[in-house]
């Protein structure tokens, strides 16, 4: 990961520079995700969850409202923060996300950049595979493997746009399980090379 110490166009300049990149996270990663766990173990296709998104016409979707699964809520929040990091409005995700740090950081950075003119465009992450891992009381690890598009961004007015290449990443989740309602605890980008 990338150590603090560094100002932001440093460390936006060594992100850039990185064959890896999971996207516009790696923009605030500089800033939020910086630590890696330094475990390169993908998660395990037999116990990999691939949970196709409803459709409309979809029969399991219906006005009664249906439990969430982790899986369901993971790929949920990722299109919330998605659509955060492209709008600049951070209270769905900070709903979600209560009690995590480096999702607080980054919903911090998000604003900024928005509240100095700059925005942020991306399409996101696209999870691939997801893989639960340690349980601890109330508290659960996923491995999410994601793909994701290129990301522009332009930190205020006027300011160079600049963009960080597509590329794939490995994320650790720790989702906080209360009844049939989940909030990420905290988020670590896994190194995978």
């Amino acid at each position: 990961g990338i150590a603090g110490g560094q100002d932001v166009s440093d460390r936006a300049t060594e992100v850039r520079g990185m064959r890896r990149t999971v996207g516009a996270v790696t923009l605030v990663a500089v800033v939020t995700l910086g630590g890696c766990d330094g475990d390169a173990t993908p998660p395990d296709p037999s116990t990999s969850v691939t949970v196709p998104s409803p459709t409309p016409d979809d029969p399991t979707t219906s006005s009664a409202p249906q439990a969430e699964t982790p899986e369901e809520f993971i790929r949920r929040w990722i299109t919330v923060q998605t659509e955060m990091q492209n709008s600049g409005d951070a209270t769905e995700f900070r709903r979600m996300s209560r009690g995590c740090r480096p999702c607080a950081n980054l919903a911090e950075r998000i604003e900024t950049i928005y509240a100095a003119g700059g925005y942020v465009k991306t399409d996101g992450w696209t999870p691939t595979a997801i893989a639960r891992g340690r349980e601890h009381g109330d508290e659960t690890t996923y491995r999410v493997r994601i793909e994701n598009g290129e990301t522009r961004y332009a930190e205020a007015a006027g300011s160079q746009e600049l963009k960080l290449p597509s590329g794939e990443g490995l994320i650790k989740f720790t989702l906080l399980t209360r009844g049939d309602a989940y909030s990420v605890l905290d988020l670590i980008e896994v190194s995978t090379g």
